[in-house]
């Protein structure tokens, strides 16, 4: 702090004004940026960000340009699944204050964002049953949230696996275990049989709802449409495949009916 004449603007405040009183001559201030750990490709995001100093605006680039865009406070990730976005948040500080002295440029502040790799519908047949029980929650669903709670050898597939399927137990343990990062739909590193099991099972039963698939076991700040869009799954497959389920059982339910001695028709 300095005070005193300040014809030649010796005080360093940026002024020619003489001081009878201390003033900062340069202050220094930090950004607060927290963007969201991971987020899907194809999503916006708009940033936001604080200078301890109160001065505005912040602003924002990227230096990979190859995998996000920047425009204003908009992020837009347009990379390949498994890259990173790198954000920079800056405050250039302000010189001279109407109270004298400056504020120093903020340290930038940078981030980096993870594109996820996301599941393939091959990813999702488990069993390797297309395409009988192909994308199934009884079957592949299942079979996911067990291997995710430990469960492996015959404990993982016993009552999971209908019919001939082309993958045993073995096999079908490491099929998850190579893709595991992919069933991370939430994006919050961490691939539990509670949250993205459960979100990855409801999508499988027909939901298209997005709040009630998330509903309870989104364990991030993800958004909804980004969750689903991290699944990269078409409504279309999954209604196909629920519909095809129904169909399977009430077929199995009529065939049953029929051996006991009951038909439609019957009363």
């Amino acid at each position: 702090m300095c005070w005193g004449y300040n014809f030649f603007g010796q005080l360093g405040d940026n002024s020619n004004t003489d001081r009878l009183i201390p003033v900062t001559i340069r202050s220094g201030q930090s950004i607060s940026f927290v963007p969201p750990a991971t987020a899907a490709t194809g999503a916006t995001i708009t940033l936001t960000a604080s200078a301890s100093s109160g001065l505005t605006p912040v602003t924002f680039d990227t230096w990979t340009p190859g995998t996000c865009a920047v425009s204003g406070i908009t992020l837009t990730l347009i990379g390949a699944p498994g890259s990173l976005c790198g954000v920079r948040a800056s405050e250039p500080g302000a010189a001279p204050l109407p109270a004298g002295g400056s504020v120093a440029s903020a340290p930038q502040q940078l981030r980096l964002i993870q594109i996820p790799i996301t599941p393939s519908l091959a990813t999702l047949d488990i069993d390797d049953r297309a395409p009988i029980t192909q994308y199934d929650a009884a079957t592949d669903g299942m079979l996911l949230i067990r291997y995710l709670l430990g469960y492996r050898d015959s404990a993982l597939v016993t009552g999971a696996v209908r019919g001939v399927a082309r993958r045993n137990a073995t096999q079908i343990a490491a099929h998850i275990a190579t893709n595991l990062m992919r069933f991370d739909v939430d994006g919050d590193a961490q691939i539990l049989a509670t949250t993205d099991g459960i979100t990855i099972l409801r999508r499988l039963l027909g939901i298209t709802d997005v709040a009630a698939i998330t509903e309870g076991v989104k364990n991030s700040s993800r958004r909804d449409a980004d969750v689903m869009l991290a699944m990269r799954r078409r409504s279309r497959s999954f209604v196909r495949s629920a519909l095809m389920a129904k169909r399977l059982f009430i077929r199995g339910y009529n065939h049953k009916m029929a051996e006991v001695g009951f038909s439609k028709t019957r009363s």
